[in-house]
């Protein structure tokens, strides 16, 4: 196993693996902070009293749960082969610290230097063996491309005489270890450990514990609420205020904006108590006295009758009162090892939501650690109460970027409003994840994902569209198309959303004038002057196309006709001559006339947004026929799908997009994800399943740079656990599942209505092809291999058989 990964199932009884000590996997070894007890956790008053009546996510243990957990749980428990640092080297951009399921807080450490910032931009890179620190932060991007957060750092700092100044602090990748809810790491100054750090969180708080090396006559930890230096196009400060009510206690707020996202708006409000007494390093402030004009608070410790110093931190994105809340609800009178246990049994109880056998070893820790990314976004913005703020309703994206208030107008232009049908939910990155990941959350979590939808249409209330990008507080302009209409009307046509609610919201989105959609209805096709004006045209479509379905099953048949209209004009893009989507010089009597492209396999950001023609060119998955008819059939395309894989060059150009490549699949991004999945609608399924088995082996494993490049918030992990279970939804909207090569043995997923149980026979490594299906004992035609997410979550069994050779006929099994 990794040798970063805790080897502790949690007992709800007691905390048995902190009083054996940290036991890792591999060589290295930690030894377990002093003083640590068993604890009993009084599980199913707090944890309800925790999360409160609006933060549903996980449903928490019953009687019979606890007993079972107490036991040992599972053969294989599912938090057990979670490796919070896979995805933390190399691209994958994933951080290590503690968390919960969708919460407001990630306490994660926060750290530059020695890669690439674009490779810290999520605070933490593997591949270094020390990083510059800057704290620990309470928010955090898991896998992004751009828009570093880290705000809200708490950063331990010593020297050895009483007037010392302290140095720059260093964290050592090489002795952090982590599991969910919990990080532990260690720090050091001009080459001497000074320090370590335990981190747990709850949904909206944190607690830390900085144990100091003895010899230290200053101990200090420093309040940072500007961005870190050395980051990669994150958040600003514009504006903060913090006071201290006590000796203990800090309070505050602050607002930014991000500068690789858009200037989206964030607003965090905290409350911080110390175990000890702190003095303001150069200052006697009176209680309630500003402090921290810069967003910098060094506070000092010299009564403190402990080398250890204990933090528990509570936020909230509305004030400071319902930050203060959080803290006394989730973390007031609580050990550390309470609230590790607390956040141990949420993840676990989300991740057992699928029970898998898979061999080997290292594919489980691959999978659970892909189910657990999968949890990291969106986030709670809601307050127990559902109190929530959003960038005023006259947002415009003409307006984002602008500097438009001071903190003290927060009321004005960031009023605050309330959820009444469940939690406040923000940061989707739609682009990404309404392709595999919230249909896979869909089945498997439908009361969050109905939280979820219920957010999509309050932005849609608050904006009148839902933005490219959504991040914290504001729409943001980063990426193109409108995924969040896909995602919602995929929602919507599950049955997880009332569907005209849902469509009205939609409507309003896809023809609000933004992203230059009035184009579509004013010259017949998308036209836009901001880059990336073919492929902005297919996203748009695919949107456009979800619309137009919805529309149809609510029998709204003008609707329906005006969408898909709109959807079909995608296709005039399309050069036969070239058998490319290709851009528009001219739309004439006789047709589309198309520019010349000097390459299919560049990089052209002008017409294709982190991809090739080549990968657009498959890229119309919202209407796979009329997309294999383009290329003129099924044989066709099939040769085209052939080339592409096998022959065609790899893109050139950005390091971004430079891993995960086979010929002209990018895996490493989402244009190509669905496309290994295409042969299988092309009738040649046996070609989708010798690839993905590649795929899967070759470029997915279980070290920190085991995955082929951004996890984009938890997409490329959906595509993973996807492929391993033996399907993937090519057009999310549809509602199908495509089948592919299962990974596992045996599989139990808690659908809606019932159990969806997934066996394999004759699962060996090189039995790749599958010679037949059957579900609920039916054969299934696997010319068409599919099934819906409306068959998939009424529960029942889906069996595969296996095979080493291509299947050349259909067999039966009985």
């Amino acid at each position: 196993m990794s040798g970063r990964m805790l080897t502790a199932m949690v007992s709800v009884a007691s905390l048995s693996y902190f009083a054996a000590g940290f036991a890792l996997y591999g060589k290295r070894r930690v030894a377990m902070p002093e003083k640590v007890a068993q604890v009993a956790v009084s599980n199913e008053a707090f944890l309800t009293r925790l999360v409160g009546v609006r933060w549903r996510s996980v449903q928490y243990p019953s009687g019979q749960d606890n007993a079972r957990l107490q036991r040992g749980g599972s053969a294989e428990s599912a938090a057990e082969n979670v490796d919070v640092f896979l995805g933390t080297g190399s691209h994958g951009h994933t951080f290590p610290g503690a968390a919960v399921p969708w919460g407001m807080v990630y306490a994660t450490p926060w750290g530059h230097g020695q890669v690439d910032s674009w490779d810290t931009q999520s605070g933490y890179n593997s591949d270094a063996a020390e990083l510059d620190f800057y704290g620990m932060a309470h928010t955090a991007l898991s896998g992004a491309g751009a828009g570093e957060l880290g705000e809200l750092r708490l950063l331990p700092v010593a020297s050895e005489s009483e007037e010392g100044v302290p140095g720059q602090v260093r964290i050592y990748t090489g002795s952090s270890t982590g599991s969910p809810g919990y990080f532990h790491g260690q720090l050091g100054m001009e080459g001497k450990r000074f320090c370590s750090i335990d981190s747990t969180a709850s949904p909206r708080g944190a607690m830390h514990r900085f144990s100091f090396e003895p010899g230290f006559k200053r101990r200090s930890v420093k309040l940072l609420l500007s961005e870190a230096p050395g980051g990669f196009w994150g958040y600003v400060l514009q504006s903060s205020k913090v006071s201290a009510p006590s000796d203990t206690e800090l309070e505050g707020c602050a607002y930014s904006q991000n500068e690789g996202i858009g200037g989206a708006e964030s607003y965090l409000c905290f409350v911080i108590q110390f175990d000890s007494a702190f003095q303001v390093a150069g200052a006697t402030p009176l209680p309630g006295e500003a402090l921290a004009s810069d967003g910098q608070l060094l506070l000092d410790f010299p009564d403190s009758l402990t080398e250890t110093i204990t933090a528990r931190v509570g936020v909230s994105r509305t004030d400071i009162g319902r930050a203060r809340d959080s803290l006394e609800r989730e973390l007031a009178g609580r050990s550390f090892e309470d609230v590790v246990a607390s956040a141990q049994l949420l993840w676990q109880k989300a991740l057992e939501k699928i029970q898998v056998k898979i061999e080997p070893e290292e594919r489980s820790r691959v999978f659970y650690t892909a189910m657990y990314h999968m949890m990291m976004a969106p986030n709670l913005i809601s307050d127990e109460d559902g109190a929530y703020r959003l960038q005023r309703s006259s947002a415009t994206l003409s307006q984002r970027g602008e500097s438009m208030y001071d903190i003290e107008q927060i009321d004005t232009m960031m009023p605050i409003q309330y959820s009444h049908k469940g939690a406040m939910y923000s940061t989707f990155s739609f682009w990404d994840t309404y392709r595999g990941l919230h249909p896979l959350l869909n089945l498997i979590q439908p009361d969050v994902s109905e939280d979820f939808a219920s957010s999509l249409m309050s932005f849609v209330d608050t904006w009148g569209f839902l933005g490219n990008f959504q991040l914290t507080a504001s729409p943001a302009d980063i990426m193109e198309g409108d995924g969040g209409s896909i995602i919602l009307g995929t929602m919507a046509r599950e049955g997880l959303v009332d569907k005209s609610a849902a469509f009205a919201s939609i409507k309003k989105s896809r023809t609000a004038r933004v992203d230059d959609r009035e184009s579509l209805d004013e010259q017949g096709y998308y036209s836009t002057f901001n880059g990336g004006s073919v492929s902005s045209a297919l996203e748009e479509a695919a949107a456009d196309s979800c619309a137009s379905r919805l529309a149809n099953d609510l029998g709204l048949t003008e609707d329906a006709a005006f969408f898909k209209k709109r959807a079909d004009s995608a296709f005039l893009f399309w050069d036969s001559a070239e058998g490319l989507f290709a851009p528009i010089a001219s739309l004439a009597s006789d047709g589309a006339h198309h520019g010349q492209l000097e390459s299919e396999t560049a990089l052209l950001p002008e017409y294709f947004t982190e991809g090739t023609a080549l990968q657009y060119a498959f890229a119309a998955e919202f209407d796979t026929e009329q997309m294999i008819a383009k290329h003129g059939g099924e044989q066709n395309f099939v040769e085209r799908l052939d080339y592409f894989f096998n022959e065609a060059p790899e893109n050139s150009g950005r390091a971004d997009l430079a891993t995960g490549n086979r010929h002209g699949l990018g895996l490493g991004n989402e244009v190509t994800m669905h496309t290994p999945y295409l042969y299988s609608l092309a009738g040649q399924p046996w070609k989708s399943q010798a690839l993905i088995d590649e795929l899967v082996k070759d470029m997915f494993t279980d070290r920190p740079d085991g995955l082929p490049g951004n996890d984009d918030m938890g997409q490329m992990s959906a595509w993973v656990a996807l492929s391993m279970l033996g399907l993937y939804p090519v057009d999310a909207c549809s509602g199908d599942f495509v089948l592919g090569r299962p990974f596992v043995s045996e599989a139990e997923v808690q659908v809606k209505n019932g159990l969806f149980r997934i066996k394999v026979h004759n699962q060996k490594d090189d039995n790749k092809y599958v010679d037949a299906v059957r579900w609920k004992g039916s054969s299934l035609d696997m010319t068409r291999p599919t099934l819906s997410f409306l068959e998939i979550s009424e529960g029942g069994t889906l069996e595969f058989w296996m095979t080493a050779s291509r299947p050349k006929g259909a067999s039966q099994h009985k």
